[in-house]
């Protein structure tokens, strides 16, 4: 008889943030929180995450600076339904003070041109 197939994993997001890590602690780090579910595009809030809730896999990529997704929701399986927080670390470098030293000279620049 052949295996049956596996149902399939559904998530349904009841709350969505992308986040940026400020700092790091000796278990936890620090976060500032853009709220994907309220349409925000800036960040408002800010949280302090259990290094716990971050995946072994994504344990690496926490640096100041990395970016996640945040998302708490409803996991189905089959039939079965539970409540899960999930974070995923994106694979894009983290943001240097090089890079932030750059980006506000560039600004500085940019708001002189207009400012003649």
């Amino acid at each position: 008889m052949p295996a049956r197939p596996s149902p399939p994993v559904t998530l349904h997001a009841l709350q969505e943030w992308e986040g940026y890590i400020t700092e790091i602690g000796d278990s936890e780090v620090t976060a500032n929180l853009i709220d994907l579910t309220a349409g925000a595009t800036y960040a408002g809030e800010e949280a302090t995450i259990p290094l716990q809730e971050i995946s072994e896999a994504d344990a690496a990529k926490v640096q100041v600076g990395s970016i996640f997704r945040w998302v708490i929701g409803y996991e189905r399986t089959g039939g079965t339904k539970k409540r899960v927080s999930h974070i995923v670390f994106r694979d894009l470098p983290a943001m240097t003070e090089s890079d932030l030293r750059d980006g506000e000279e560039w600004a500085r620049r940019i708001l002189a041109a207009f400012n003649r």
